[in-house]
Order: structure tokens, then C-alpha cells, then sequence
């Protein structure tokens, strides 16, 4: 049984450096990026605009903000599933490539998901403490949502 375990844990670690050689692409754009939300949106106060990128630009942007963990498998093939299903959904640094009607219904599913209060993820909560939302916040975004879409409706 003792060599069992030993052999066991050797076979284990040994998988464990070598999974480390097999790394997921960075999410890494540009910073400055023009079609950006924060730089397409008409209205977006200053405190939104850092509470847009603190709760939800890692995973719906094309920068992710990587925390120390996030360089070791399986981890970051966790992250990298996680940040590209996010774009999928909506990646904010492509806004201006979206046309009126797909952002007016983006902004529709991101008041569905803030008034479920089920965005951003409760385990990216649990990692990341300053992601959190205030009750005002949420409805800060909610309102921002529909402000925007009405914006857009009128254009």
C-alpha cells in the first residue's frame, strides 16, 4: 500500500509540471481601443465606468486583469474557458463593431442578468472581493442599461 501511494503521488506531480507547459493564449488587446464601450457609450458617468471594468471587463473584454493563480493548469484553462464564453456573449472592447439593434439587445440581457444579480459570477465574486456590487450599483447599471438602449432607439 505504501509503495502504491508513492508511486501514486510520483505519477501525480510528475502530470502536474508537465500540464504547466501546456498554456492556454493570454487575453491581452489594446488598452486604447476605440470601439471600446467606454469610449462608444453616451452615457456613462466616471464611477460606472470603473465599476464596468473592475466587475465585468475581465471576462467581456479583450483584457483581462490575471491573478497569480491564473498561470498554473488547470486554472488557467479554467480562466480561458471562462473569459471566452464571456465574449461570446459580449465582448465590450468590439461595441462599436456591433450594430443598433445587437447592442440594444445586449443591454437588454445586461439588465436581465444585473436584476438577477447573476452577473458577474459568484465564484469570480469569491476571487475577486473588489468585483462586488452594491445594491445601488445594480440599479445605477440597470438604469444605465435602459438609458442607453433608449439612446439608441432614438437614433
Amino acid at each position: 500500500m505504501k509503495k502504491f501511494l508513492y508511486t501514486f503521488f510520483s505519477v501525480l506531480i510528475l502530470l502536474l509540471i508537465i500540464i504547466q507547459f501546456f498554456r492556454p493564449a493570454k487575453n491581452s488587446g489594446d488598452h486604447d481601443n476605440h470601439s471600446d464601450l467606454l469610449t462608444q457609450a453616451k452615457v456613462l458617468p466616471l464611477d460606472l465606468r470603473n465599476r464596468l471594468v473592475t466587475s465585468c471587463y475581465d471576462c467581456h473584454s479583450d483584457n483581462t486583469r490575471y491573478p497569480w493563480y491564473g498561470r498554473i493548469a488547470p486554472v488557467s484553462w479554467l480562466l480561458y474557458r471562462d473569459i471566452k464564453e464571456g465574449k461570446e456573449n459580449v465582448n465590450f472592447s468590439g461595441w462599436a463593431n456591433y450594430d443598433a439593434r445587437k447592442r440594444i439587445s445586449l443591454l437588454s440581457k445586461m439588465h436581465d442578468e444585473l436584476e438577477e444579480r447573476s452577473m458577474p459570477l459568484k465564484i469570480y465574486l469569491w476571487m475577486h472581493k473588489d468585483a462586488r456590487m452594491s445594491d445601488a450599483e445594480y440599479e445605477t447599471l440597470m438604469k444605465w442599461t435602459i438609458d442607453e438602449a433608449e439612446i439608441l432607439l432614438k437614433n
